[in-house]
């Protein structure tokens, strides 16, 4: 066998893989028609880093910890979380987010909304705490889940059982804006940047035992940032976006699910 077919061979695979005709009931098992909910702990935050008159301006938020709570009814995820009193360092310290999921097939949409009040600034190793520094963000993503057998909300939503192994390519795109407002009485003390990325990614469920779970991935996105600085300045930048997850979980299902019956054929 040739160079050219081994190559053409590997393709044809490829592609056999990613859009795989076998019925999703053998690769899925789906708990739509049931209520999930979660109460969660989290330590998620934004950090920011600013070049001014040739000085780095590193801001980072009081409030690091927040608690919330999620409820998914078939294709519609929302979450909201916040930061209580007894996890702020200073009482003046606000942290609220806010987030929506949506399903459509093998398409999936995020919006996310973060606000953050009271945040520390450093520069030249001298930290300044501030309860008027705000910050809002706002954004999301658009994914699609090539692989109609990868279940990505058995690795993310537990409603649904990925019953069988396989993983997915999953291109998208994430896009945030961010303002900031460093003095609310000083209209130049105001900044805002809008962020664009290309953000493909691949999962992996590997299925293994009957309820366990084992999940892997990584994102890797780069893209462009424009933003507004403090002085009316345009700039623009390169942006990238990196991450990768791995989660091992257990499914306690009372469902009995059958293996489907496999034919041999010659």
């Amino acid at each position: 066998m040739g160079l050219k077919n081994i190559l053409k061979y590997i393709v044809v695979s490829c592609v056999a893989t990613c859009f795989s005709q076998e019925k999703g009931s053998t690769y899925i098992s789906a708990f739509q028609s049931k209520i999930s909910t979660r109460l969660f702990y989290t330590n998620s935050f934004n950090t920011f880093n600013f070049k001014t008159n040739d000085q780095r301006v590193f801001i980072e938020p009081d409030t690091k910890s927040f608690i919330g709570a999620s409820v998914l009814f078939r294709s519609i995820d929302l979450s909201f979380g916040f930061s209580p009193k007894f996890l702020s360092e200073n009482e003046t310290s606000k942290l609220l987010s806010l987030n929506f999921k949506m399903y459509f097939g093998q398409w999936i949409q995020t919006i996310d909304l973060y606000q953050q009040q009271g945040l520390e600034t450093s520069v030249n190793d001298i930290t300044l705490y501030s309860k008027n520094i705000k910050t809002l963000k706002i954004g999301g993503s658009s994914l699609y889940v090539l692989n109609k057998n990868f279940s990505y909300r058995a690795l993310s939503y537990q409603n649904e059982m990925q019953l069988k192994s396989t993983g997915s390519f999953i291109p998208g795109i994430t896009y945030y804006y961010t303002y900031y407002n460093f003095n609310s009485t000083v209209e130049d003390a105001k900044s805002y940047n809008f962020n664009v990325v290309l953000s493909p990614a691949y999962h992996y469920n590997f299925v293994i035992r009957k309820n366990f779970l084992l999940a892997l991935g990584a994102t890797l996105g780069l893209g462009l940032n424009h933003a507004e600085n403090f002085d009316s300045r345009n700039s623009k930048s390169l942006s990238y976006l990196a991450k990768a997850n791995m989660s091992l979980g257990y499914n306690l299902s009372l469902i009995h699910i059958s293996e489907p019956t496999r034919l041999l054929s010659i």
